[in-house]
């Protein structure tokens, strides 16, 4: 993958650099191992250097230093989400205060690394990236209070949440080189951000995966779809969702019945409309084929 080297060595080089008691500079560096054996691919920390390279008049090595810090930004989002989740600390192997101190921790280290830097439009990048980190705290709050959330909501939810943190990325690196950021990005941005997060949707559905939403009674938009059919085939799903007193969904018994539904071919399909928005906007960028292949991907 691209840059992945680069801005794992500098995401560990940052954290190491920072002057914090020996503790919490270890918790830092275990969340961020954690993070990684999940194979994680960098992706927004690529999009910045991407941006940057095909758009700046100049090159310069600092801008995986950017993108490893804007890396741990999104780790900061992670950390949030899962406490705001209540998710398992298991995974982080701390506790929910622990995470949250962290993520103030990578948040400041971004805005210090942006700031600190020789970029001519650090200004401008700061002001735009913390704008665009606002639609997706926006978001993340929307999220807090999906209960009766339809389709289209929660499409225009995702679009805020992770659309913008695909827009932040891109507009990032594009800010840097030119001062200014583009419209056309954030058309294909917050598709990236779109499918992506449908592309959890759709995992997260599956019998074998072990944060089943359906079993977790989280929403998603296959499972919006779901809970608003009316079938009778569906009906114990929909009793599920109401009745909290039952603890327990045999969630492989259901996995044809979650097939036949039209659940996941709906999913397929908003994808697939996105698919086709981000690429038409894509292809106006004239990028090296390399980079535009990697993009590509992210709308798949």
């Amino acid at each position: 993958m691209m840059y992945v080297t680069q801005i794992h060595k500098e995401m560990e080089t940052l954290i190491e650099s920072v002057t914090l008691t020996h503790n919490f500079k270890r918790l830092l560096q275990d969340c961020l191992v954690r993070k990684l054996s999940t194979e994680y691919d960098f992706s927004f920390g690529s999009v910045c250097i991407m941006h940057f390279k095909e758009l700046a008049n100049y090159d310069s090595e600092e801008i995986f230093t950017i993108a490893a810090a804007l890396e741990l930004l999104i780790l900061s989002g992670d950390l949030l989400d899962d406490v705001q989740d209540r998710d398992s600390d298991d995974k982080w192997n701390a506790t929910y205060d622990e995470l949250l101190c962290a993520s103030l921790a990578f948040l400041s280290l971004y805005n210090a690394v942006l700031v600190q830097s020789s970029f001519v439009y650090k200004n401008e990048a700061l002001q735009h990236t913390t704008q665009l980190l606002l639609q997706s705290i926006n978001g993340q709050y929307l999220d807090v209070g999906t209960a009766n959330m339809t389709e289209e909501q929660y499409l225009t939810m995702t679009e805020k949440k992770s659309g913008a943190l695909f827009n932040l990325s891109c507009q990032l690196g594009t800010v840097l080189a030119t001062g200014n950021m583009c419209a056309t990005v954030t058309e294909y941005a917050l598709c990236f951000g779109i499918i992506q997060q449908i592309n959890n949707d759709l995992h997260d559905l599956l019998p074998s995966s072990a944060k089943n939403d359906l079993v977790n009674r989280k929403l998603s938009l296959p499972i919006l779809y779901l809970l608003r059919d009316n079938n009778k085939e569906t009906a114990a799903i929909r009793e599920y969702y109401r009745n909290l007193e039952l603890s327990h969904f045999p969630i492989s018994d259901y996995a044809s019945t979650i097939v036949d539904s039209g659940a996941i071919h709906y999913a397929n399909a908003i994808k697939y409309m996105y698919k086709q928005k981000g690429l038409l906007a894509l292809h106006k960028q004239q990028f090296q084929s390399q980079h535009t292949s990697y993009l590509n991907k992210l709308l798949e």
